[in-house]
């Protein structure tokens, strides 16, 4: 009977210990609380996968750590100007477009240029050269912010318009919505005025007739019903949105090293997955966006040749006004593509 209670007693000692260093862990570990803020509407095909990464950053730190969401812009803070706020640290995590900053830093329009990136494949090899070579250094030097990868593909934005357009020359005289420096100069060739607005205020804006059309993806479109305010859909390549997950970088070192690795490797894990499903959301977008009436329009080949000529100058010009980095990225990609 005292080997059995000796036993037992050794048992429990051994079984305490075992688990004392995992429980004084646990229970020495801070609570956090953070900020995430985005431009996507919550009804994105993104968004699912980056609330699973919050869920899962909570449960892995048995709730220590919380990412509190907003989409839509709902903390009231323009798309253009959320990387500037992310690196103030009003905010800890921003999930936005890259070239939604291009006008504060340059280098994020190479994307966008019109023409330059033609399928998802493109943008898939341009992306990630950029992301390793160029991006992740410029953003943590400028803007005090971490780049999680990979960068996400996004479908491409094509002009949503209430006539239809269906060459290039329907553009003259046009007011369209765009959000970035380069597609103003795209649209400025094409005879267009160009609007800047927060994607949120555009299906407003179409009702009061602001705006003959919109640039967006079918994920904004379909997010906002655009098919109860513009009829038609024009396929030239405006340009290439990816979004990206961007972290403050004196907040993500202030976290302990264990909340570090866990938020990067479950934000890269909701990014590999978003990439996964952006074809597939983007024909599932195109089905309920043509079910509600809006058309189509595929322009001609010849239409799309004179768009792509129209186009190509602008890389020069841009590559020339946005400085030597800018201008060592855009060979790279022209390189990469054969371009």
């Amino acid at each position: 009977m005292k080997n059995q209670i000796r036993f037992l007693s050794i048992f429990v000692i051994v079984i305490f210990l075992l688990i004392l260093p995992t429980w004084c862990v646990a229970a020495s570990l801070p609570k956090v609380n953070w900020t995430l803020d985005s431009w996507s509407p919550a009804s994105g095909y993104q968004v699912p996968e980056w609330k699973l990464a919050c869920e899962k950053i909570k449960e892995r730190t048995e709730g220590n750590f919380v990412i509190n969401t907003h989409w839509n812009s709902a903390l009231g803070i323009k798309g253009q100007d959320a990387l500037g706020a992310l690196s103030k640290g009003v905010f800890q995590v921003e999930c936005g477009p890259l070239n939604y900053w291009s006008g504060d830093m340059p280098i994020l329009g190479l994307l966008g240029l019109p023409g330059l990136c033609n399928t998802l494949w493109e943008n898939t090899l341009a992306k990630d050269m950029l992301q390793e070579e160029f991006l992740k250094k410029e953003f943590k030097e400028k803007f005090n912010s971490i780049l999680i990868g990979p960068i996400t593909l996004m479908p491409k934005s094509p002009v949503w318009s209430k006539e239809p357009i269906k060459t290039i020359e329907d553009f003259k005289g046009k007011t369209i919505r765009g959000f970035s420096p380069e597609m103003a100069d795209i649209l400025d060739l094409l005879g267009a005025s160009v609007v800047t607005m927060p994607f949120p205020e555009v299906y407003t804006a179409a009702q009061r007739g602001v705006m003959e059309g919109a640039i967006t993806s079918s994920v904004g479109a379909r997010a906002i019903s655009i098919w109860e305010v513009y009829g038609y859909a024009t396929e030239f390549n405006f340009t290439c949105t990816n979004p990206v997950v961007l972290v403050n970088n004196k907040a993500l070192l202030k976290l302990p090293p264990e909340y570090q690795v866990i938020l990067i490797e479950e934000f890269s894990a909701a990014n590999t997955r978003i990439n996964y499903r952006t074809i597939e959301a983007n024909e599932e977008n195109w089905k309920v966006i043509e079910a509600g009436g809006l058309k189509r329009i595929k322009p001609s080949s010849e239409d799309l040749e004179k768009f792509s000529k129209l186009a190509k100058p602008l890389w020069d010009k841009w590559a020339k006004s946005k400085g030597e980095i800018a201008a060592k990225a855009l060979d790279r990609v022209r390189e990469l593509l054969g371009k």
